[in-house]
Protein backbone atom coordinates (compact mmCIF):
# COMPACT_ATOMS: atom_id res chain seq x y z
CA UNK A 1 0.00 0.00 0.00
CA UNK A 2 2.84 2.30 0.75
CA UNK A 3 4.55 1.47 -2.52
CA UNK A 4 1.50 2.02 -4.38
CA UNK A 5 0.49 5.84 -2.59
CA UNK A 6 3.92 6.86 -3.55
CA UNK A 7 3.67 6.13 -6.67
CA UNK A 8 0.43 7.71 -7.33
CA UNK A 9 1.86 11.04 -5.17
CA UNK A 10 4.62 10.62 -7.35
CA UNK A 11 2.58 10.31 -10.88
CA UNK A 12 0.25 13.16 -9.49
CA UNK A 13 2.68 15.51 -9.04
CA UNK A 14 4.61 14.58 -12.07
CA UNK A 15 1.75 15.61 -14.44
CA UNK A 16 0.84 18.48 -12.15
CA UNK A 17 4.51 19.75 -12.83
CA UNK A 18 4.38 18.77 -16.74
CA UNK A 19 0.80 20.67 -16.93
CA UNK A 20 2.21 23.94 -15.02
CA UNK A 21 5.26 23.90 -17.70
CA UNK A 22 2.71 23.75 -20.69
CA UNK A 23 0.15 26.21 -19.12
CA UNK A 24 3.39 28.39 -18.82
CA UNK A 25 4.56 27.78 -22.60
CA UNK A 26 1.35 28.63 -23.91
CA UNK A 27 1.36 31.89 -21.60
CA UNK A 28 4.86 32.72 -23.41
CA UNK A 29 3.59 31.71 -26.83
CA UNK A 30 0.27 33.98 -26.45
CA UNK A 31 2.94 36.71 -24.99
CA UNK A 32 4.86 36.17 -28.13
CA UNK A 33 1.83 36.39 -30.69
CA UNK A 34 0.80 39.44 -28.64
CA UNK A 35 3.76 41.44 -28.76
CA UNK A 36 4.11 40.23 -32.73
CA UNK A 37 0.11 41.20 -33.95
CA UNK A 38 1.21 44.81 -31.91
CA UNK A 39 4.61 44.93 -34.05
CA UNK A 40 2.98 44.59 -36.95
CA UNK A 41 -0.18 46.84 -36.53
CA UNK A 42 2.92 49.56 -35.78
CA UNK A 43 5.02 48.95 -38.98
CA UNK A 44 1.71 49.20 -40.86
CA UNK A 45 0.95 52.30 -39.46
CA UNK A 46 4.60 53.37 -40.31
CA UNK A 47 4.14 52.78 -43.95
CA UNK A 48 0.44 53.35 -44.30
CA UNK A 49 -0.66 50.00 -44.75
CA UNK A 50 -4.36 49.23 -44.18
CA UNK A 51 -4.88 45.74 -42.68
CA UNK A 52 -8.78 44.86 -43.79
CA UNK A 53 -10.47 42.76 -41.71
CA UNK A 54 -13.56 42.83 -42.89
CA UNK A 55 -14.65 44.35 -46.76
CA UNK A 56 -18.05 44.56 -45.31
CA UNK A 57 -16.79 47.86 -42.95
CA UNK A 58 -14.88 50.64 -43.07
CA UNK A 59 -11.01 50.39 -42.21
CA UNK A 60 -9.07 53.95 -41.27
CA UNK A 61 -5.45 54.15 -40.32
CA UNK A 62 -4.13 57.97 -39.54
CA UNK A 63 -0.89 58.60 -42.01
CA UNK A 64 1.94 60.47 -40.60
CA UNK A 65 2.08 64.52 -41.67
CA UNK A 66 5.51 66.45 -41.77
CA UNK A 67 3.46 69.69 -41.79
CA UNK A 68 1.89 71.32 -38.90
CA UNK A 69 -2.67 71.44 -39.33
CA UNK A 70 -2.09 68.88 -42.12
CA UNK A 71 -3.86 65.49 -41.62
CA UNK A 72 -3.86 62.24 -43.65
CA UNK A 73 -5.45 58.91 -43.79
CA UNK A 74 -5.61 55.67 -45.30
CA UNK A 75 -9.22 54.61 -46.27
CA UNK A 76 -11.42 51.67 -47.15
CA UNK A 77 -14.41 51.98 -48.41
CA UNK A 78 -16.58 48.91 -48.89
CA UNK A 79 -18.44 48.98 -52.58
CA UNK A 80 -21.77 50.03 -53.66
CA UNK A 81 -22.07 53.00 -51.75
CA UNK A 82 -21.92 57.02 -51.90
CA UNK A 83 -20.35 58.98 -49.38
CA UNK A 84 -20.41 62.57 -47.67
CA UNK A 85 -18.27 64.26 -45.70
CA UNK A 86 -19.44 66.94 -43.16
CA UNK A 87 -17.41 69.21 -41.95
CA UNK A 88 -18.43 71.58 -38.71
CA UNK A 89 -16.59 75.09 -37.96
CA UNK A 90 -17.05 77.08 -35.04
CA UNK A 91 -16.20 77.64 -30.94
CA UNK A 92 -19.47 75.94 -30.06
CA UNK A 93 -18.51 72.66 -31.87
CA UNK A 94 -19.43 69.81 -29.93
CA UNK A 95 -16.51 68.05 -27.48
CA UNK A 96 -18.43 64.56 -27.94
CA UNK A 97 -21.34 63.18 -30.25
CA UNK A 98 -22.45 64.71 -33.54
CA UNK A 99 -25.34 66.80 -32.68
CA UNK A 100 -24.83 69.61 -35.12
CA UNK A 101 -27.73 71.88 -33.61
CA UNK A 102 -26.96 75.32 -33.86
CA UNK A 103 -23.65 74.95 -35.08
CA UNK A 104 -22.24 75.87 -38.50
CA UNK A 105 -21.53 72.85 -41.17
CA UNK A 106 -22.12 71.37 -44.62
CA UNK A 107 -21.85 68.27 -46.44
CA UNK A 108 -20.16 67.25 -49.73
CA UNK A 109 -20.78 64.12 -51.36
CA UNK A 110 -17.78 62.33 -53.25
CA UNK A 111 -18.17 60.35 -55.85
CA UNK A 112 -15.51 57.91 -54.80
CA UNK A 113 -14.94 54.77 -57.56
CA UNK A 114 -11.23 53.08 -55.70
CA UNK A 115 -11.79 50.97 -52.61
CA UNK A 116 -8.92 52.41 -50.95
CA UNK A 117 -7.52 55.53 -51.12
CA UNK A 118 -5.55 58.61 -48.97
CA UNK A 119 -7.51 61.59 -47.60
CA UNK A 120 -6.27 64.74 -46.99
CA UNK A 121 -7.35 67.55 -44.48
CA UNK A 122 -5.28 70.94 -44.34
CA UNK A 123 -5.58 74.78 -43.79
CA UNK A 124 -4.21 76.79 -46.15
CA UNK A 125 -4.33 80.86 -46.77
CA UNK A 126 -6.03 81.10 -50.27
CA UNK A 127 -4.40 84.00 -52.83
CA UNK A 128 -7.01 86.32 -50.76
CA UNK A 129 -4.89 85.80 -47.80
CA UNK A 130 -8.23 83.88 -45.87
CA UNK A 131 -7.99 80.68 -44.22
CA UNK A 132 -9.56 77.75 -45.68
CA UNK A 133 -10.26 74.29 -44.19
CA UNK A 134 -9.30 71.68 -47.65
CA UNK A 135 -10.61 68.51 -48.02
CA UNK A 136 -9.03 66.21 -50.54
CA UNK A 137 -11.31 63.00 -50.16
CA UNK A 138 -10.54 60.33 -53.26
CA UNK A 139 -10.52 61.89 -56.59
CA UNK A 140 -12.33 65.51 -54.98
CA UNK A 141 -11.27 68.47 -53.36
CA UNK A 142 -13.54 70.93 -51.37
CA UNK A 143 -12.70 74.02 -48.90
CA UNK A 144 -14.37 75.85 -46.01
CA UNK A 145 -13.82 79.36 -45.41
CA UNK A 146 -12.84 80.47 -41.87
CA UNK A 147 -13.52 83.71 -40.84
CA UNK A 148 -10.57 86.44 -39.66
CA UNK A 149 -11.70 86.01 -36.15
CA UNK A 150 -11.78 82.11 -36.00
CA UNK A 151 -8.33 82.06 -37.56
CA UNK A 152 -6.91 84.26 -34.92
CA UNK A 153 -8.46 82.01 -32.09
CA UNK A 154 -7.29 78.70 -34.18
CA UNK A 155 -3.67 80.21 -34.34
CA UNK A 156 -3.40 81.85 -31.06
CA UNK A 157 -0.98 80.68 -28.08
CA UNK A 158 -3.10 77.93 -25.99
CA UNK A 159 -3.66 74.39 -25.61
CA UNK A 160 -4.75 72.04 -29.12
CA UNK A 161 -7.11 68.87 -28.44
CA UNK A 162 -7.68 66.62 -31.07
CA UNK A 163 -8.45 63.26 -32.12
CA UNK A 164 -8.38 61.45 -35.75
CA UNK A 165 -9.62 58.13 -36.82
CA UNK A 166 -6.85 55.07 -36.65
CA UNK A 167 -4.63 57.12 -34.94
CA UNK A 168 -2.29 54.32 -33.64
CA UNK A 169 -3.57 51.43 -36.28
CA UNK A 170 -6.43 50.33 -38.55
CA UNK A 171 -9.45 50.67 -36.90
CA UNK A 172 -12.86 49.31 -38.11
CA UNK A 173 -16.21 50.93 -38.28
CA UNK A 174 -19.56 50.25 -38.97
CA UNK A 175 -20.85 52.38 -42.49
CA UNK A 176 -23.78 53.16 -41.24
CA UNK A 177 -21.76 55.90 -38.95
CA UNK A 178 -21.47 58.75 -38.80
CA UNK A 179 -17.75 58.18 -38.32
CA UNK A 180 -15.21 60.68 -36.45
CA UNK A 181 -12.71 61.24 -39.08
CA UNK A 182 -11.35 64.30 -36.77
CA UNK A 183 -12.18 66.46 -34.52
CA UNK A 184 -9.82 69.21 -33.02
CA UNK A 185 -10.84 72.00 -30.38
CA UNK A 186 -8.40 75.09 -29.64
CA UNK A 187 -8.29 76.34 -26.04
CA UNK A 188 -6.69 79.67 -25.29
CA UNK A 189 -4.33 80.40 -22.37
CA UNK A 190 -5.85 82.02 -19.06
CA UNK A 191 -2.81 84.01 -17.22
CA UNK A 192 -2.90 82.65 -13.39
CA UNK A 193 -2.07 85.29 -10.88
CA UNK A 194 1.26 83.58 -10.00
CA UNK A 195 2.47 84.18 -13.41
CA UNK A 196 1.39 80.97 -15.04
CA UNK A 197 -1.21 79.89 -17.51
CA UNK A 198 -4.04 77.69 -17.64
CA UNK A 199 -5.68 76.50 -21.09
CA UNK A 200 -9.51 77.96 -20.78
CA UNK A 201 -12.13 75.43 -19.94
CA UNK A 202 -14.28 76.25 -23.06
CA UNK A 203 -12.93 76.06 -26.55
CA UNK A 204 -12.45 78.92 -28.11
CA UNK A 205 -12.55 77.45 -31.73
CA UNK A 206 -13.04 73.50 -32.91
CA UNK A 207 -13.88 71.43 -36.18
CA UNK A 208 -15.29 68.59 -36.85
CA UNK A 209 -15.10 66.22 -39.82
CA UNK A 210 -17.70 63.03 -39.84
CA UNK A 211 -17.53 60.48 -42.92
CA UNK A 212 -20.43 58.40 -43.33
CA UNK A 213 -23.07 56.95 -45.93
CA UNK A 214 -24.80 59.38 -48.57
CA UNK A 215 -28.08 58.21 -47.96
CA UNK A 216 -30.46 58.69 -51.59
Amino acid sequence: MVVIFTCVIAAYLGTARRLEEANATVARQQAELKARDEQIARLEAELGKLSIKDPTKVHILTLPSKEDWHFRWRIYLPKGKRWKITQALGGNVPKQGFDLKGVSHGSTIFGVSEEEFTAEAWLQRDINGSMRLNLHFGNSQSGTGISEEDTKKLLASGSTQSHTAGMSATEVYDPAGPIELLRLHKHSSVPQPDGTSISSEKPDFGFLLLLEEAKP
